[in-house]
């Protein structure tokens, strides 16, 4: 599904007697850069090696093949590594952090959170048309090119669908993904498009869960800094969990300005 692009599938694997021992996938995505040209970048996603295979070179062979297929079609590589991955990522050539996100988040206590009311409040996400405007004044840096196709693929058309999402259509689109972590319910915010006036779209979010027991959870990029303390409920910066923003590339042709990448959580398969 993610990795499908057209008729070419971009996931690799590494067999050993006919088992699967590493992988690798991408997905590749129509980018919008700060001077509003477009080019396409590989997403990486679920890279792995079997424990009993690890420390032998093969994850990093099996990125130089994927590179040596892909280069065709993207000159870099956006990857999100956690920290067990950190140490073999690192060792791929040119290798760079771009950031490091915390997930800013609110706690609340209180009734159980049943899909009456998320079906009352919410509606599941299908597809959506709204303002177009709303690109323009959200995407200032580089970014994932957001627009109905891309949503509809990436949250739509997602083999479990379970997102759902809060818009006015004209002004600001929200999509949300609820699961449980430890019988703890987990709201994660996987986008927040808008037009202006993000903090009182968002308020208008959060304070359907105020009565509910769940966590609130939304990336934040460094010009939405503020919006944390503009909401009635304020967002608190969450350092026990780390991800990271990477990239590589794999051909000579320059990027400029990749640290000025305009995220969200929905940009990698942790939601």
């Amino acid at each position: 599904w993610k990795y499908k692009q057209q008729t070419q599938f971009n996931s690799f694997v590494t067999t050993y007697n006919g088992k699967i021992i590493a992988h690798v996938g991408y997905s590749i995505k129509k980018i919008i850069l700060e001077n509003k040209k477009s080019i396409f970048f590989a997403y990486r996603h679920s890279s792995f090696v079997l424990k009993n295979y690890r420390k032998k070179g093969i994850y990093l062979n099996l990125i130089d093949y994927s590179n040596s297929i892909i280069k065709k079609i993207t000159p870099l590589v956006i990857c999100w590594p956690n920290k067990n991955n950190m140490i073999s990522s690192k060792k791929i050539k040119n290798f760079s952090i771009i950031k490091k996100i915390n997930p800013y988040e609110v706690k609340f206590e209180g009734k159980k959170i049943t899909n009456n009311f998320i079906k009352k409040n919410f509606n599941l996400f299908r597809k959506h048309s709204f303002n177009k405007n709303i690109f323009l004044t959200c995407h200032k840096n580089w970014s994932i090119k957001k627009n109905d196709d891309y949503l509809k693929f990436r949250y739509g058309l997602h083999p479990d669908n379970k997102y759902f999402s809060e818009t006015d259509i004209k002004n600001y689109l929200i999509i949300f993904k609820l699961s449980q972590i430890n019988k703890k319910n987990i709201i994660n915010i996987v986008e927040f498009i808008y037009k202006n006036s993000p903090e009182i779209y968002l308020e208008k979010f959060i304070s359907k869960f105020e009565f509910h027991d769940c966590t609130i959870q939304i990336w934040l990029n460094d010009h939405q800094l503020n919006i944390s303390k503009k909401v009635k409920f304020p967002l608190i910066k969450n350092k026990n969990i780390t991800f990271y923003a990477c990239y590589y590339p794999i051909t000579k042709k320059i990027i400029k300005n990749l640290k000025n990448y305009n995220y969200s959580m929905g940009d990698t398969d942790v939601a």
